[in-house]
């Protein structure tokens, strides 16, 4: 069957090419996959940045302390019309972090943001530090590396979302938020996984350019 495709596909595109060079052939095939995607991705980017453009977003660390501010940030995303249906790979890793953002910011800041203010910076740090410490003595982490920190961020998670002062359903966002973050790191830390996630291959992206995937972000 993929020998008749290429058959039929050569067939209707040879008169487009010079027959004597078969390299020209392979690079009009990549032209004419990789320029609609090209497309696709540039018109997403213009979207996100025109809607980021009209949003009152600092840099600031405290931007991410303010719910209402934050809230009406995701809504912002979420009415937008970026991503539409698409075959592009990299569009597809965009929108798989996409929806992973989206995802973590509802849970954090419409159901789980009173641990949040319910518990002071101070207290976060105390709080951290304790948790480091038993994760530590515990032996859990053999060694420094990529593969360790997150191996030790769950723990983390586990020790630190019960000890702050909130409702069990606002810890239970908690949990949620961050399992959703540390797969999404985890996933470009290891790309296969993301791969694996969206049923892509390796020749269909490649671990740089699942990587670039977040520059169309603002």
């Amino acid at each position: 069957m993929k020998y008749l495709f290429f058959l039929a596909l050569f067939t209707t595109i040879s008169p487009c090419v010079s027959s004597e060079d078969p390299d020209d052939l392979l690079q009009f095939i990549i032209d004419s996959y990789a320029k609609p995607c090209e497309a696709e991705l540039n018109a997403v980017k213009t979207c996100l940045h025109s809607t980021a453009s009209n949003l009152n977003i600092s840099e600031g660390y405290n931007m991410f302390l303010d719910k209402e501010l934050m809230i009406s940030v995701i809504e912002e995303f979420e009415n937008s019309t970026c991503f539409g249906p698409s075959e592009c790979a990299n569009l597809k890793v965009a929108k798989y972090v996409y929806d992973a953002v989206m995802y973590i910011g509802f849970k954090v800041y419409q159901q789980g943001f009173g641990c949040i203010e319910n518990t002071s910076l101070e207290t976060y740090q105390d709080i951290g530090q304790h948790c480091v410490n038993l994760i530590l003595v515990s032996g859990q982490i053999k060694e420094r590396s990529i593969d360790s920190f997150i191996d030790m961020i769950k723990p983390m998670v586990q020790c630190m979302v019960p000890r702050l002062v909130c409702t069990d359903t606002e810890k239970s966002a908690l949990f949620a938020a961050s399992y959703k973050a540390i797969d999404l790191v985890d996933g470009f830390i290891h790309p296969e996984k993301i791969r694996n996630t969206l049923q892509l291959s390796e020749s269909a992206i490649s671990n740089e350019e699942i990587a670039s995937a977040l520059n169309i972000f603002p």
